[in-house]
């Protein structure tokens, strides 16, 4: 994958207005909000911030989700302790297909 262009997006000033009080909904106050603004042309891509060093950005490896010799291999995407769950790419129909229960 080629990365053309970033923009660093100001999270103060390219928020859902009136939302400055949450700090947990990042997806629905930051970036749908912003992606529905340039979806529907009110913003340019330009608008959004300073432009960053495509080369800079430092990409995280993914571990594709697999089972193999009795072995589940994945990444966990997120860490949220505040509620302690995390999340995984490991799906439901992967932990059946390594019989795992409940409680394992």
């Amino acid at each position: 994958m080629v990365i053309d262009e970033v923009r660093e997006i100001d999270e103060q000033k390219n928020r859902l207005p009136y939302s400055s009080e949450s700090n947990t909904f990042h997806g629905r106050d930051i970036y749908a909000y912003n992606g529905a603004l340039l979806a529907d042309g009110e913003k340019t891509f330009e608008e959004f911030g300073q432009r960053l060093d495509p080369d800079s950005i430092v990409k995280l490896p993914l571990t594709e989700a697999s089972l193999e010799d009795n072995h589940i291999k994945g990444s966990i995407d997120v860490l949220d302790i505040r509620f302690g769950s995390l999340w995984t790419n490991i799906s439901y129909e992967l932990i059946k297909k390594a019989n795992i229960k409940r409680g394992d």
